[in-house]
């Protein structure tokens, strides 16, 4: 799981560069490293670039919500942005998402969890 390829890139780094949430929570279950530096000097964690830290990092809720794809997804990710601060949400890009995945996954969609943590943005 934590194998490199010729500019030192593993999973991680991939996942956490293109925000892919539960792709990186489940490397991280199979024992990545989010400590190994690639060939440029940023960590695993911290995405190919290096830039996936503070609001972009990889498990902040926004990207759980942006990254669901089932009720459980939505499930943990709902749980993540109920307790997280609201001011480290943007309101437009919080809207934005849930208007999409609104629409991607109507049947597990839980509008009135959405409506409560927008009222508290």
């Amino acid at each position: 799981v934590n194998t490199q390829n010729l500019k030192g890139q593993t999973s991680l780094h991939m996942s956490s560069e293109y925000d892919m949430y539960f792709i990186s929570k489940r490397l991280f279950e199979a024992g990545a490293d989010g400590e190994v530096v690639n060939a440029d000097g940023f960590k695993a964690i911290l995405g190919i670039s290096g830039s996936k830290s503070g609001a972009e990092a990889w498990d902040m809720p926004l990207n759980m919500l942006k990254n669901s794809s089932s009720k459980e997804d939505l499930d943990v990710a709902f749980a993540a942005l109920e307790t997280c601060d609201p001011t480290s949400l943007d309101k437009a890009t919080f809207a934005m998402t849930g208007m999409k995945k609104g629409k991607e996954i109507p049947a597990a969609w839980d509008k009135a969890r959405f409506m409560a943590i927008m009222g508290k943005i």
